[in-house]
């Protein structure tokens, strides 16, 4: 299963998808649903008219915020949050 790990916060102008290794990518929680779509070759997210961002999918799909220690399984992905800044 691949790992995935998002801050909730955007980071400015710095890469929002960055690959650790083959296996696991960064993604700034305010990243774009479309661009997360494209990078990992998904078709689509469950109900994504209620969220626009990876970290909106995460707290729609959790029904909270995350914490650090929370996930989310889909698509043969672990989606992990990595806190917030």
């Amino acid at each position: 299963m691949t790992t995935l790990m998002g801050d909730l916060v955007g980071q400015g102008l710095e890469e929002q998808i960055v690959a650790r290794d083959e296996n696991s990518w960064l993604i700034d929680g305010g990243t774009p649903i479309d661009d997360v779509m494209r990078v990992l070759d998904i078709d689509e997210f469950p109900q994504s008219g209620n969220y626009e961002t990876i970290g909106g999918f995460m707290m729609f799909m959790l029904r909270k915020i995350p914490k650090r220690t929370d996930s989310v399984k889909f698509a043969g992905y672990k989606f992990e949050s990595g806190g917030y800044r």
